[in-house]
């Protein structure tokens, strides 16, 4: 994705017709008939009511599982926001004064089992002469990433090093 995925975020937010609320958690979603329609009503930490036709609850099974819903949610439903945490992944941007691996190989490296990175993949961009990876760091190899230093600077000299 050319100006990276992070980007997607706030330009959906900057088409809806009421901007995103942030830093109040939802505490409770209830959905009631009115009429021949379906009201939901999400309840927030701070006490606030917001009255909408749908909802999405963009967030892991685990926290999703935090929300009271009204009607509750499905036996399915529930087990999954038990058992499906969503995983502790560090992500790590290379860069590179010039690209030193072949245009069309990908830069893909998995299963590397010495070192911190479970898996980077080339993100250069085509037009640009630097060479970029985007690393992620997984499982036990996360566990030793945050074990490896009090600061980002002396976890990121870790996994270089």
């Amino acid at each position: 994705i050319e100006g990276a995925a992070g980007q997607i975020p706030p330009i959906l937010a900057g088409r809806l017709s009421r901007p995103v609320r942030l830093s109040d958690p939802v505490t409770r979603i209830s959905q009631m008939l009115v009429g021949d329609e379906i009201q939901a009503t999400v309840h927030t930490q701070a006490g606030k009511k917001y009255m909408a036709k749908n909802v999405v609850v963009a967030t892991s099974p685990y926290i999703s599982g935090l929300i009271s819903y009204d009607p509750p949610v499905s036996w399915e439903r529930h087990q999954l926001n038990q058992h499906k945490p969503m995983g502790t992944v560090a992500k790590i941007l290379l860069q590179y004064e010039e690209r030193f691996w072949g245009m069309n190989d990908g830069g893909l490296a998995t299963g590397i089992e010495d070192g911190m990175l479970s898996i980077c993949i080339d993100a250069t961009d085509q037009r640009s002469e630097k060479g970029i990876y985007v690393c992620l760091i997984v499982g036990k190899q996360y566990d030793q990433f945050v074990k490896s230093g009090e600061t980002n600077e002396e976890r990121i000299d870790a996994v270089l090093n």
